[in-house]
């Protein structure tokens, strides 16, 4: 293929905003935080390259037919011939789970791209970029609706449309003739599942995703049950040997939900024998990281209930603490549902405080026992959740049907 060299374009040009150019954007983003002159040419020139591709993108939708792919024989035959096979939509993308779901497409070759509406609190080093017409408030609480003009270019350049956490963007475009997915995965959809399955039913969505087994069978239509994602890859920080004295840490995201007053209590008991480390100040997703990395323990949550709603699922910390190798403590209402889809749990399982102290007590008083819990976690986070497994379960499940 023949590579076309860009000239800078002028600062002038640098600076034009267009509501559709996230890749532009995100340059302009970086033009503008750093002195260094010879890398500020370098970003116009990438400007100036990414203007080329979207006017060829268009050229391509004006005139399909004439057969974009025809050429490469590697890519799969049977399609409706568009330049993005999945695009993904979020408001919020909590977790960062819309991110590693597109990362899950990207392994599988599929061309994807990712927009949402607002940077994450969290501040994680990869995430998608933020399109400006998705940064409004959303005018509805479940679904997530949010106004949304802009976006039909990209909506009508996609085979497939995959909505994340509950997305709901109002914009003028014919839902009952594209490829929708729904995935829903916490707070939104589990205490609203009516509001949500009205709006998402009613646009024809032909798939959804559910990440927690808690919210099967709500009445979403074609469920699939795959959990978020772990990047096993880019987990930061290897741990290291067990101390002298075992490190057990507590670092809710949210503590009411996590139940964290309960953990607290179980935590002093070992107090003296143990390091005990319980912090509910929300940090960087790169300082939760680096406190978690330096536990041998990590109790991610022992709460059964969420608000009225059953509740009683472990969460991303569960995978992010067992991919760096810690041994991890959480609360599943589901297990035996779980073994059946999925094999062998790798965390313990404690759902009130009394299970959690057997728990921790079995871990503190054999140091074999803890060496190979810390193991099964590992192993359990790379081979059920990892990005390939994901993936597969992802092409298995949803996206070969629209392939």
């Amino acid at each position: 293929m023949t590579t076309h060299k860009h000239e800078p374009i002028s600062e002038e040009a640098m600076n034009w905003i267009s509501p559709q150019d996230t890749i532009c954007e995100t340059i302009r983003q970086a033009y503008h935080r750093i002195d260094d002159q010879e890398a500020r040419l370098k970003l116009r020139e990438a400007t100036a390259m990414a203007k080329a591709m979207t006017t060829k993108l268009q050229e391509y939708n004006r005139n399909w037919k004439a057969g974009f792919f025809d050429d490469n024989q590697s890519f799969p035959a049977k399609r409706d011939r568009r330049p993005i096979d999945v695009l993904f939509i979020a408001w919020d993308d909590n977790a960062n789970t819309g991110y590693r779901f597109r990362q899950c497409a990207k392994y599988l070759g599929l061309n994807s791209i990712m927009v949402k509406g607002k940077a994450h609190a969290f501040g994680y080093p990869q995430q998608a970029p933020i399109h400006p017409s998705l940064a409004s408030e959303p005018i509805a609480a479940a679904p997530i609706t949010v106004m949304a003009p802009g976006l039909e270019g990209l909506m009508k350049s996609a085979r497939v449309i995959h909505l994340i956490a509950s997305t709901y963007p109002l914009v003028a475009f014919n839902w009952r003739k594209a490829n929708v997915i729904v995935q829903h995965g916490g707070t939104v959809y589990r205490q609203h599942p009516v509001e949500c399955n009205e709006v998402f039913n009613a646009i024809g969505a032909k798939k959804t995703i559910i990440q927690c087994p808690d919210l099967l069978g709500l009445g979403a239509v074609n469920e699939s049950w795959i959990y978020y994602p772990i990047d096993t890859l880019n987990i930061p920080f290897k741990h290291a040997d067990i101390n002298s004295k075992i490190v057990i840490g507590h670092f809710p995201s949210n503590a009411a939900v996590k139940g964290t007053d309960d953990i607290a209590q179980v935590l002093n008991q070992f107090k003296g024998i143990c390091d005990v480390r319980i912090d509910t100040n929300r940090v960087d997703w790169m300082s939760n990281m680096l406190r978690m990395s330096e536990c041998d323990i990590i109790v991610e949550g022992c709460n059964a209930k969420q608000g009225n709603k059953v509740y009683g699922e472990w969460g991303n910390t569960a995978l992010e603490a067992s991919a760096m190798g810690c041994a991890v403590v959480t609360h599943c209402l589901s297990i035996e549902k779980y073994k059946l889809e999925f094999g062998e749990f790798g965390p313990g399982v404690a759902n009130s405080p009394e299970a959690l102290k057997s728990s921790l007590d079995q871990l503190v008083q054999d140091r074999q026992h803890l060496m190979t819990a810390r193991n099964r976690c590992l192993m359990w986070a790379k081979t059920k959740h990892s990005i390939p497994a994901t993936a597969n379960r992802l092409w298995d499940l949803v996206y070969k049907d629209f392939f």
